[in-house]
């Protein structure tokens, strides 16, 4: 997964917005993995938060260029679609929706929570980092 393509249909999948016909690509989607934890009461597959980083940092070369850090910062060189910015707000939603809900349930152990609500921050961090145009190593700073 290296292309602007692929990285915009990966975060669609995770935003829950790309299901269709194709269930196959449920798995590999963070949402609907909250969700079936959230149905089944099992541990979600969590490391779907490194995928959609990973999405992020193929987005950021392609609108940002091969290194952003010698950019001059300012908006990214090309406007970024609605449908991008709107899986990136619905892929935190759903982290945020369900970290509240499983915090006030206390259905899932103390670690997922942690886990959970430190993979939002991360997506959230390198959204930032991504929209702010002049950075290129997008986890630079997150601890």
């Amino acid at each position: 997964m290296d292309t602007y393509d692929a990285a915009i249909d990966r975060l669609r999948n995770h935003a829950g917005l790309l299901f269709g016909n194709d269930k196959s690509l449920l798995n590999e989607s963070l949402s609907h993995q909250l969700w079936l934890t959230d149905r089944q009461k099992n541990r979600p597959n969590l490391a779907l938060i490194d995928d959609v980083v990973s999405c992020l940092l193929v987005l950021n070369i392609h609108f940002n260029g091969p290194d952003p850090n010698t950019r001059n910062g300012g908006p990214p060189r090309q406007q970024i679609p609605i449908a991008l910015s709107y899986s990136v707000a619905c892929i935190l939603s759903a982290c945020l929706i369900y970290y509240e809900k499983w915090s006030t349930s206390q259905h899932l152990p103390d670690d997922v929570l942690k886990a959970l609500l430190v993979g939002t921050n991360k997506i959230a961090y390198c959204w930032m980092q991504f929209l702010a145009g002049d950075i290129t190593d997008l986890l630079e700073g997150f601890e």
